[in-house]
């Protein structure tokens, strides 16, 4: 639980992040609320370039973790560049200030529209992940002035990350090229003569939690690197984040990466997403009635898989704690939702003090990263504010949804 003891604490019997009281920022804002903490994308940031310092890589954040525009913007002001993945995100992160140079379009199911909206907004950076799509890019780049560089997104059959939904890089996954096809590429790049062939891209999954799926992947790229010189090696993201376990630290990874690594003379690329984000968000809710049942107890929250689906979907655990200091004994409770699923679930048999009542607040940790940018209307609930931290102060920096916002998408 390190990140969240980190940034969030207890003064005086009340829940702080940073230097704001969490009550206090409820009773302004209303909940459910997502609370960001500026420190800790900063503090993510500095502490993941210092770990790979040795090979100065290039660090382009993964939007899709959250494409807030004014978290964007801290993460540009950090040297960070931006991977997008849709018309969306390379808008949003333009709006951010990121030049068109310092983003890398990728994703697997990339249209023609879609490839020619990201060449006219000027990148010149795209991860391919088929044998047609690479050819859709060539044929489009002709138009170009400048250069267009494609990595080749390698799938290397190899098992790394958490939950079967967030592997990425296993034959039976649906993304990337075969090495076949790879080889086929680099054997004659003249078959694309509008594009330069820049080298690999690797994307193994998400929360690895140790260095070796890393270093095999750099196995595979030094043994294609000797036959067919390349330029860039871009590993992806998938550092871990800490929930319910502790994980490796960056160090960990920074010292293996780079060591296997820098004697290749490549061009390193990094896409962190929720590596910067997740321990950063934090989801505040209020509780509205305390059920107990003879076998179960139960506290029903304003905040419900709508807003964070990440327990839901993957099974994923949150901390969960009490926004003021309860003490007493302590009993299992279920955090549930007010959406009509069973599935509606935020924690189950969380060990919180009996005092607990309704009206109480709760804050969910490591909820930054596919947490709003997960979020829905489903049961025509509205999607939070989000209000971003800085030291005392606190600012919002996503509008609270209305009924109004509901029908007005309606001709």
């Amino acid at each position: 639980m390190k990140n969240m003891k980190k940034y969030f604490n207890y003064h005086k019997g009340e829940g702080f992040i940073e230097g704001c009281r969490l009550s206090a920022l409820a009773e302004k804002y209303g909940t459910p609320l997502y609370v960001y903490s500026e420190k800790t994308i900063r503090e993510s940031v500095q502490r993941f370039q210092k770990a790979f310092s040795k090979i100065a890589p290039i660090i382009r954040y993964s939007c899709k973790a959250n494409s807030n525009l004014h978290l964007l913007k801290i993460l540009k002001e950090t040297g960070c560049g931006a991977d997008v993945i849709s018309p969306g995100e390379l808008t949003i992160a333009l709006a951010a200030g990121f030049a068109p140079q310092d983003i890398v379009m990728g994703g697997v199911g990339k249209g023609e529209d879609e490839i020619e909206f990201g060449l006219k907004k000027g990148v010149s950076f795209f991860s391919v992940e088929s044998l047609p799509e690479l050819a859709t890019l060539n044929r489009l780049s002709s138009k170009q002035k400048g250069e267009i560089t494609a990595l080749l997104r390698l799938n290397p059959d190899i098992a790394a990350g958490g939950h079967r939904y967030i592997s990425t890089g296993k034959r039976e996954d649906k993304f990337g090229l075969t090495e076949a096809e790879v080889v086929s590429v680099l054997k004659k790049p003249s078959d694309f003569p509008h594009l330069k062939i820049g080298g690999l891209h690797f994307h193994l999954g998400s929360q690895i939690d140790s260095p070796e799926p890393y270093l095999k992947a750099i196995k595979e790229a030094e043994r294609l690197h000797k036959i067919y010189p390349f330029q860039f090696l871009d590993l992806g993201g998938g550092f871990p984040v800490t929930y319910d376990k502790e994980m490796a630290g960056i160090e960990v990874f920074g010292k293996a990466i780079c060591g296997a690594v820098k004697k290749m003379g490549l061009q390193i690329i990094f896409e962190p997403g929720r590596h910067f984000i997740a321990p950063a968000g934090f989801l505040l809710t209020r509780i509205i009635y305390r059920k107990n049942r003879p076998h179960k107890r139960f506290l029903v929250v304003d905040a419900g898989m709508n807003d964070l689906i990440r327990p839901s979907l993957y099974e994923a655990w949150h901390n969960i704690r009490t926004v003021r200091e309860l003490k007493g004994k302590k009993n299992s409770f279920e955090i549930v939702g007010p959406v009509c699923e069973s599935g509606d679930f935020l924690g189950k048999e969380r060990l919180l003090p009996d005092t607990i009542k309704e009206g109480d607040l709760l804050l969910i940790g490591e909820a930054g990263a596919y947490g709003f940018a997960m979020s829905s209307n489903y049961n025509g609930r509205l999607r939070p504010a989000e209000v971003l931290v800085t030291g005392k102060k606190s600012r919002i920096i996503r509008k609270r949804e209305t009924l109004a916002n509901l029908t007005e998408q309606f001709t």
